[in-house]
């Protein structure tokens, strides 16, 4: 008959995780595994990659309607979420439950009876100790702790995520890596080709305070001030856009700096840059660091979570969390590109060792 997986997850934004679970989604054999998918909110343009043969479940199409928005400001927030949930799954029962993400993805699978599946598994996928953005869903500090304690597996995006994970459980932990399409990746970058001047530099990405976008425009105009030919491409959108759109304004970036908006398909921007460039304060992974790594792409990259443990098989370089320091390394790479070697990436990286280590997982 199969596993019957159940994956609970917020929803399906932009961002690098809910692209992972897309691919995923796909690569997992259906025969084998049926899965069925809860989203908190089923908003978002990664929806239409949801695989025809995966059931989808939603709290919310949309949004809440004002009478839940009104409850959750009560302490009878999780009992009413609880029994949504109930109502919503109509007793099911799954071999596995796996909240994909942190945050509200795990604060829904906190509230479900653990008896809706033999195991409870959790994936964790940012640096919980520089980026803790969980914390809101679960009220109190100790109640995510709790969930955590009482899981059967924890998984980490990255070694340097789990061991910036801040509690203390005994709840066995795996490294799996996101998951990406490389053949897939390599076909869409041929998709598109566009002009370009000058020392072309990419940022891709939620347009969040944690990705530090503003710190990309602020090396940017460092970079022009030092009368450094240079163009810079922000493809994503979010709730810095407009700030951002002002610092370009203030610092007189309007002819360097180009908003492409979200893409659903960045590839070809990684393709064609001469460097993707990563400023993030936090990351767990960062699945655009392995795409432009296949591509062929150099990162530069602040030295936080993941871009720290990939990049030291080559491929980038690594800096400290200023504009100077990332305008540094910029610089470097642009003056002497044969600095970054292109290895292979290893085995632990590719689409088949992790399915298979996922696979693994489900089947203990």
């Amino acid at each position: 008959m199969g596993k019957k997986l159940l994956i609970i997850m917020d929803s399906m934004a932009g961002g690098g995780a809910e692209k992972a679970l897309a691919v995923l989604l796909r690569h997992l054999d259906a025969n084998k595994i049926h899965i069925t998918l809860l989203l908190f909110n089923a908003t978002g343009p990664r929806m239409g990659d949801i695989p025809a043969h995966v059931k989808t479940l939603a709290v919310y199409h949309g949004g809440k309607p004002l009478r839940d928005r009104l409850a959750f400001q009560t302490p009878l927030r999780d009992r009413l979420m609880a029994r949504q949930l109930r109502r919503l799954l109509g007793g099911e029962r799954f071999d596995v439950a796996l909240s994909f993400l942190e945050g509200a993805a795990a604060w829904l699978h906190s509230l479900l009876p653990h008896d809706v599946a033999s195991r409870h598994l959790s994936w964790v996928h940012t640096d919980l100790t520089r980026n803790h953005w969980s914390r809101v869903f679960f009220k109190q500090e100790e109640n995510e702790h709790a969930f955590y304690s009482r899981l059967d597996g924890l998984i980490f995006a990255s070694g340097d995520a789990m061991r910036a994970f801040p509690f203390e459980v005994e709840t066995p932990k795996h490294v799996v890596h996101n998951i990406i399409d490389r053949d897939e990746v390599r076909q869409l970058a041929t998709a598109l080709e566009f002009p370009k001047c000058g020392f072309t530099l990419c940022y891709v990405g939620r347009l969040h305070s944690v990705k530090r976008p503003d710190r990309f425009i602020d090396t940017v105009a460092l970079l022009r001030d030092e009368g450094i030919d240079v163009q810079a491409w922000l493809v994503g959108d979010g709730d810095e856009r407009q700030r951002l759109e002002h610092q370009c304004r203030d610092k007189g970036l309007n002819d360097r700096v180009t908003f492409w908006g979200f893409q659903q398909n960045p590839y070809p921007f990684i393709a064609q840059a001469d460097a993707l460039v990563i400023a993030s304060d936090a990351e767990g992974f960062s699945l655009v660091m392995l795409e432009a790594l296949t591509l062929g792409t150099p990162v530069v990259a602040t030295r936080c979570a993941g871009p720290t443990e990939v990049l030291s098989h080559g491929g980038g370089l690594l800096t400290d969390f200023t504009p100077e320091a990332l305008a540094t390394a910029i610089k470097e790479l642009r003056d002497n590109p044969d600095i970054i070697s292109h290895p292979d990436l290893p085995a632990a990286f590719t689409t088949s060792h992790i399915i298979a280590q996922i696979t693994n997982l489900l089947n203990p």
